[in-house]
């Protein structure tokens, strides 16, 4: 799920233009909170009205993460109704790594909700590698820095192949992260990898287009319409 802001003077603005002043202000915890529900709303709705389950994905702000997270989680899930397993909560490194015994008793609560735990940006920090070890991660998200030059690059291939071969045998899901390209798509297909996000699969949209691609999504699958050969 990504966040919009429709500014009455400004326009639709990305959550770079306005996420650091929320930060700044304090506001960054009651936005979170709002998004949290707004997107777990959405799941749900999109389960009553007959449509196939989406599992939502929420990126998490470092001081949403130390302030009271898991109960914010908990009250959510049970005002919306959304199973814990169709929501997976994104963090980054630099989040996690500041109180390491803290970040991994909020981590494993958040966990036995039966809420997936995503490590977002996955490669660009010093300590990536122990963290797969220490904390209780469902899924990794390799940073799109590796893959920009895919798979021209010998040396980016050989890392983001190493990375696939790690998660796998770690038993976590890895997703591919800024995937632009059907070079790209095919090697990361090649080299195993199950999951992949960026413009060659599709553009960000509006809910409303989201709800129309999952029912041609459903149609298809249930082959009550035409299908290509």
């Amino acid at each position: 799920a990504l966040v919009r802001w429709q500014h009455p003077a400004e326009g639709l603005l990305g959550p770079a233009e306005f996420i650091g002043l929320a930060e700044e202000t304090g506001l960054i915890v009651e936005l979170g909170e709002s998004i949290l529900k707004k997107a777990c709303r959405q799941a749900r709705d999109w389960m009553a009205s007959g449509l196939s389950p989406v599992k939502m994905a929420i990126n998490i702000s470092p001081r949403q993460f130390q302030g009271g997270l898991v109960d914010q989680i908990s009250s959510v899930l049970e005002e919306t109704g959304l199973a814990p397993s169709l929501l997976e909560i994104e963090i980054t490194e630099t989040l996690i790594i500041q109180d390491v015994d803290t970040s991994v008793r909020i981590m494993r609560a958040i966990k036995q909700m039966g809420v997936s735990l995503a490590l977002d940006d996955f490669g660009i920090g010093y300590s990536c590698l122990g963290m797969l070890k220490t904390f209780p991660l469902s899924c990794m998200k390799i940073d799109r820095s590796f893959l920009t030059h895919l798979p021209a690059k010998t040396k980016d291939s050989a890392i983001v192949s190493i990375m696939i071969q790690l998660a796998g045998s770690l038993g976590i899901d890895v997703i591919a992260e800024g995937v632009e390209t059907a070079e790209q798509a095919d090697f990361l297909r090649a080299a195993g990898c199950p999951y992949g996000q960026g413009y060659y699969f599709g553009r960000p949209v509006a809910a409303g287009e989201i709800e129309g691609m999952l029912k041609a999504m459903s149609t298809f699958a249930t082959g009550s319409s035409s299908q290509p050969l």
